[in-house]
């Protein structure tokens, strides 16, 4: 409703002292618009309508967040979303939703993927030579054992971006670094164990 109709409501409330009944009649709104309006003027002295504060965050991208979003999850296929929101922040100092990075990520065809990673410093010539010397033995000579342990690749991300219906693949620097193996930590245990028998 126009102020100038709101205005009508208070002017027939507190100047002619008509009920809320009857400014509803006499105006043609229904009378708890009648209510809401004359306790707002009771509460704020006015009849307009507080403005509530918008969303700061857009929620349609400018073409160079756009770029900037693609270039990221080009380069890093492993980002985050909350991540590419602070580089947004940092480098472009825009303010964008999770949700809208999101939505542009879907839109133009990406999606999560389990993330494969390829060792940058393999080399097919030692690949060859491990399968040629494993190759003197028989298989009954080889024992495979089954282990848990942690090194430097369990902080690796397994899951990343990439253009739906394309494998996700990462080529890094692998290193594995100090190894904790809960195989030898066990056998350890054992042998302390029949050591003290």
């Amino acid at each position: 409703y126009s102020e100038d109709l709101r205005w009508r409501m208070v002017w027939q409330s507190e100047a002619l002292g008509c009920s809320y009944s009857t400014i509803a009649q006499n105006l043609n709104v229904d009378k708890s618009t009648v209510c809401r309006t004359i306790q707002l003027f009771y509460s704020t002295g006015t009849v307009s309508k507080r403005d509530y504060p918008k969303d700061s965050a857009p929620r349609k991208l400018s073409n160079p967040a756009q770029l900037f979003i693609l270039h990221l999850v080009i380069r890093q296929p492993g980002i985050y979303l909350h991540e590419m929101q602070r580089e947004l922040s940092d480098f472009l100092s825009i303010e964008v939703s999770i949700s809208t990075i999101f939505r542009f990520l879907h839109e133009n065809g990406f999606t999560r993927q389990k993330l494969q990673i390829t060792a940058i410093q393999r080399d097919e010539f030692l690949r060859q030579q491990y399968v040629s010397d494993i190759s003197i033995y028989n298989p009954e000579m080889l024992v495979f054992l089954d282990e848990t342990g942690a090194d430097c690749r369990n902080t690796m991300r397994k899951y990343g971006y990439s253009l739906r219906g394309m494998p996700l693949v990462s080529h890094q620097l692998l290193v594995r670094g100090e190894r904790v193996s809960a195989a030898a930590l066990a056998i350890l245990s054992s042998m302390a164990y029949w050591k003290g028998k």
